[in-house]
């Protein structure tokens, strides 16, 4: 028997076409007899056209994505279901903005240059997001120039390519098939730039998964663990602001936090996965009650201190390799709190965030993305 194998899935709810536009939804289903899901093997692949109209496809137009994002910025949202043993295991919303917080510190100019992170069609400069948009020039067709898709090969932060080091596998045999969904961004949203409208559509093409299995062991036993998070969306405006709120998770290990400026999300000529500082600020207070339900209260009010504690949140998530340098030299900013290695109930307790500023701060969002642990056995 192989011990190692390669296997395609493609969308379930494919069509004549197989292309797919915004707020599309994607359904994919893995399922292998007699093996189990290699850990962090998943990778989605698909062809990307963009047309300045539903049909033109573009030339030298300012259409771009964000460019530390790449492929990353067209899925919305992610569900992960074992419909035959566990139901629901992940509802991953907003991924763009969680995968652009992890992405900005955990990767470097110089990281961006490895093959890993170029076929996901990243980029060191902002205007790499407009030239990977573009048809690419081709010679393999015995020397004869013609034009194709720009593709991409990205893989995604859902909970199945976030195992715990140490942990167990996902075997088909045991837990049943893996359903990925996936929704499709806002056109408006995942493209920005000074020719953007209302008229400018992208499509992916060709999409599919690509993942791994090994052979089923019966007598491994072990607890699959992965890493997961929830998020909470909420808007602030005034100089001292509140966000409270339940988490539906017992295993919490830490929060990061991300701001936007309201405009940039409806004008679509502004990249609306930016993370804005949160303007004049003073102060932050994170309230909640740890693994032992005692108090705990931090009181920050130096923006350096706000930035270093929210890399710990990062790395209670796992990312260990994300460095305060990543974070500012890829102009964003973050914010957040790692629970000290603890696993907090959030489903009994809850979390309070209050912020002040020296001045008035306009309208933002702010993003919550609770770090959270799944544990399958």
């Amino acid at each position: 028997m192989n011990n190692l194998m390669y296997h395609v899935a493609k969308p379930e709810n494919s069509n004549s076409l197989n292309s797919y536009g915004e707020f599309s939804t994607i359904d994919f289903s893995l399922n292998v007899s007699g093996r189990n899901l290699v850990a962090n093997s998943i990778r989605i692949e698909a062809d990307v056209k963009m047309t300045t109209d539903g049909n033109t496809q573009m030339t030298n137009q300012d259409l771009k994505f964000d460019n530390r994002l790449g492929g990353h910025c067209f899925f919305d949202s992610f569900s992960i279901t074992s419909p035959q043993s566990k139901g629901l295991l992940q509802n991953a919303q907003q991924y763009q903005r969680y995968a652009k917080s992890v992405m900005t510190g955990t990767v470097g100019d110089l990281d961006i240059c490895d093959a890993g992170e170029l076929c996901e069609l990243k980029g060191v400069h902002s205007d790499n997001g407009r030239v990977n948009l573009q048809q690419q020039a081709d010679y393999t067709n015995n020397g004869s120039l013609r034009f194709v898709l720009p593709n991409f090969s990205i893989k995604p932060l859902i909970c199945l390519n976030q195992s715990v080091a140490g942990g167990g596998s996902y075997s088909f045999d045991k837990y049943g098939e893996i359903r990925i969904s996936t929704n499709l961004a806002r056109s408006v949203s995942a493209i920005f730039g000074v020719d953007n409208d209302a008229t400018a559509q992208y499509f992916l093409e060709n999409i599919v998964i690509r993942y791994m299995t090994k052979p089923s062991d019966p007598k491994d036993n072990s607890k699959m663990l992965m890493n997961s998070y929830s998020m909470i969306k909420n808007s602030i405006s005034s100089t001292a602001s509140n966000v409270s709120c339940y988490v539906p998770s017992q295993s919490v290990s830490g929060v990061t936090i991300n701001f936007l400026n309201q405009d940039a999300e409806k004008d679509p000529n502004k990249n609306s996965f930016e993370l804005n500082k949160y303007p004049n600020f003073l102060e932050a207070s994170y309230n909640f009650s740890d693994a032992s339900n005692t108090y705990v209260s931090y009181t920050i009010t130096q923006k350096n201190d706000l930035l270093r504690y929210a890399i710990e949140s990062l790395r209670s998530a796992g990312f260990d390799n994300v460095t305060f340098d990543n974070v500012v030299h890829n102009d964003s900013y973050i914010a957040g709190l790692s629970f000290n290695g603890q696993f907090v109930d959030m489903t009994r307790n809850k979390f309070s965030l209050n912020l002040k500023a020296s001045q008035p701060i306009g309208s933002q969002f702010i993003y919550l993305y609770f770090h959270t642990l799944i544990a399958m056995t």
